[in-house]
């Protein structure tokens, strides 16, 4: 990786960090103004795809800036298909907000802010990221199987989440307000559009087989 690239790493990691935090430290003070406790409101805060995603784009973005990176254990996240996983997701982030939430969600203040960076800017800064840290011919189709794990896993984790406390994040997940047949048609659907998106990422740093050139003498 070039030295634009580490910096621009770098610059990735503060700006998620800060608005990360930004966030959290507003998310648990909102609920602690209704009265729940510090815990909830961290727990409240990592139901969020954005935010775990947004976590994950940090983590990768950290491991390619930092010197530590290998003393900690941090060297499988820079992998290009760990690093697609987290740009497919971030990119599906910022479509499913803009076509889904915008229109039902109207921050204000610093909510505002954070919304715009973890919805809009890191996005866009960490694919520029991506296309420049994952060489053409870094993935295969078998990479597919491993990058979709993470969004998978997240749906899991989620009605797990769910059917234990009663609390989705997001309206159009939401078992106890729309039922399972409601719910089961969204992820359905939200399935099928970020596995398009995956794919489409995917085939612009896919390998390629080159044709095998022919070598027989004319006589």
């Amino acid at each position: 990786m070039t030295l634009l690239n580490k910096k621009f790493a770098s610059l990735l990691t503060i700006i998620g960090v800060i608005t990360l935090t930004l966030q959290l430290s507003l998310t648990i003070s909102r609920q602690v103004e209704l009265g729940h406790s510090l815990l909830y409101g961290l727990f409240i805060y990592l139901g969020y795809f954005t935010i775990l995603t947004n976590i994950l784009c940090v983590l990768v973005a950290a491991s390619h800036s930092s010197k530590f990176a290998d003393n900690l254990g941090l060297v499988w996240l820079r992998k290009p298909w760990v690093v697609t996983t987290a740009a497919t997701s971030i990119l599906n982030v910022g479509i499913a907000y803009h076509l889904l939430l915008s229109q039902k969600f109207n921050p204000i203040g610093l909510h505002y802010l954070t919304n715009i960076f973890h919805h809009y800017i890191l996005p866009i800064l960490f694919i520029y990221f991506w296309w420049h840290s994952v060489p053409r011919g870094a993935l295969y189709w078998q990479d597919l199987g491993r990058i979709v794990i993470y969004p998978i896993s997240y749906l899991l984790y989620l009605i797990i989440r769910g059917e234990l406390t009663g609390l989705y994040p997001y309206f159009f997940l939401n078992v106890s307000q729309i039922g399972y047949t409601e719910t089961l048609r969204n992820v359905v659907g939200i399935t099928l559009a970020s596995s398009v998106t995956i794919v489409f990422m995917m085939a612009l740093k896919i390998k390629r087989k080159l044709p095998a050139l022919n070598t027989a003498v004319v006589p």
